[in-house]
């Protein structure tokens, strides 16, 4: 998170605003205003008062930035309601500071929308005044969405590179989506990088290739999130870890492979939480 911006256009932290503008602000028809309304990026007007924040204007760029092509029904819309959720905090500190330096702040934000997506932002805050305790800002916003998967998913891959230097093949469970995924894979075993797979069902379709050694089946709790995040809290590393033998994988009809498996979760650096697999023959 950066602040920024020049001396020369900084404004007290008491600038007043005249009741005229100040209603023009809240209450005006911003679309009707063809040059606000039409300028090209995502704008708009936040009001703060002494607990809330709440956007109270915006341009068409702001839902063509942040919505990009989503349609939107009148109960998405975004005007007149309170900032809410884990940026909510964040989006009032900087405003804050922004009154207070009279300085433009700039912050990163995960996003929660209207239609219920979470999308990443960059967005620039600018103090414009007071009248009594509220006070107005505009704010300019960038979608860096795209920007933010790549560098998460660069995190994430250099993180389970490094762990090759201990396992065989490294797997991404996404809960959401119901998908395992291989993202790393010394070739040594028949997962291929990038291979996806349905994790629930998993178990049932190889069960006769799968035998658990000094446990019971696991399956149940690796397919169930809640379960395995139980496991996982209770765990003083904060791991679970099974080992089972799979068979089928030699000439010989008894051939089996002991496959220790580690499950564990790694926080991004946006705050997410992803759930590794790590696998290695003994």
């Amino acid at each position: 998170m950066m602040g920024g911006g020049s001396g020369k256009e900084a404004r007290r932290p008491d600038q007043k605003i005249e009741k005229a503008v100040f209603d023009e602000f809240r209450l005006g028809n911003f679309q009707a205003d063809t040059l606000f309304y039409g300028m090209l990026g995502g704008m708009g007007v936040f009001e703060l008062t002494e607990q809330d924040l709440e956007i109270i204007q915006v341009n068409k760029g702001f839902y063509e930035v942040v919505y990009e092509n989503a349609q939107l029904d009148e109960k998405d819309q975004v005007i007149n309601r309170k900032v809410e959720g884990p940026e909510a905090d964040c989006l009032i500190k900087k405003c804050r500071e922004a009154m207070e330096t009279g300085r433009m702040q700039q912050v990163q934000i995960h996003y929660h929308r209207r239609d219920d997506v979470y999308v990443w932002l960059n967005m620039k805050i600018r103090y414009i005044g007071s009248r009594g305790k509220r006070s107005l800002f505009y704010f300019a916003v960038d979608n860096i969405d795209e920007a933010k998967k790549l560098e998460e998913k660069r995190y994430l891959l250099d993180y389970s590179t490094a762990l090759l230097r201990f396992f065989d093949s490294v797997l991404r469970i996404d809960y959401g989506t119901g998908q395992g995924e291989v993202i790393h894979s010394k070739g040594e075993d028949l997962w291929q990088v990038g291979e996806k797979f349905p994790v629930k069902g998993f178990f049932d379709a190889h069960r006769e290739e799968i035998d658990w050694i000094d446990c019971g089946p696991a399956e149940e709790i690796i397919e169930n999130k809640e379960l395995l995040d139980q496991k996982l809290s209770g765990s003083r590393n904060g791991s679970f870890s099974v080992c089972c033998k799979v068979s089928g994988r030699g000439p010989g009809k008894n051939d089996f492979d002991v496959v220790s498996v580690l499950f564990f979760k790694v926080k991004m650096q946006g705050g997410e939480e992803e759930y590794l697999c790590c696998m290695k023959k003994a």
